[in-house]
């Protein structure tokens, strides 16, 4: 079914848009068979249910959202179309700004939610296992 649908789509998108439209065809051919292919397969063939799917997901969901909401008016608000300097000062705001929103978001929504296990929680302990590793490589060696 994908192969007899992304095809035809992926064609006419770059026909009728160059790349962009065959960038288009595929995410909407995903978004559209991708999900209901999973549905069928997964949730339907599996012990799998979609609580199990959705409850490590509406965080980074919201975090997303939130993210690209305030990128997207922060690019409205500063387009940095006047020269490549102004460009590149609006893809470093840009990128920071999501960065720091997302994080910000994603850890106070894990918070809020009781800081259960997931990904949150193993992103954590790899940041705490390198700094520790940072600290002792830092540490000068007692002679003797």
């Amino acid at each position: 079914i994908h192969v007899t649908t992304l095809l035809p789509a992926v064609i006419f998108g770059t026909y009728q848009f160059g790349l962009l439209g065959a960038a288009g065809a595929y995410a909407l051919h995903t978004w559209i068979l991708g999900i209901w292919t999973t549905y069928a397969v997964l949730f339907r063939t599996t012990v799998i249910r979609r609580v199990d799917v959705l409850t490590p997901c509406w965080r980074p969901l919201c975090a997303s959202a939130t993210m690209y909401l305030l990128v997207r008016g922060f690019l409205w608000y500063y387009p940095g179309h006047d020269s490549l300097a102004s460009s590149l000062l609006a893809l470093v705001g840009a990128t920071l700004l999501g960065l720091l929103t997302y994080l910000s978001v994603l850890l106070g929504l894990w918070t809020a939610a009781g800081r259960p296990e997931g990904s949150e929680t193993a992103l954590l302990w790899r940041l705490r296992a390198a700094l520790d590793r940072l600290r002792r490589r830092g540490r000068p060696k007692l002679p003797g």
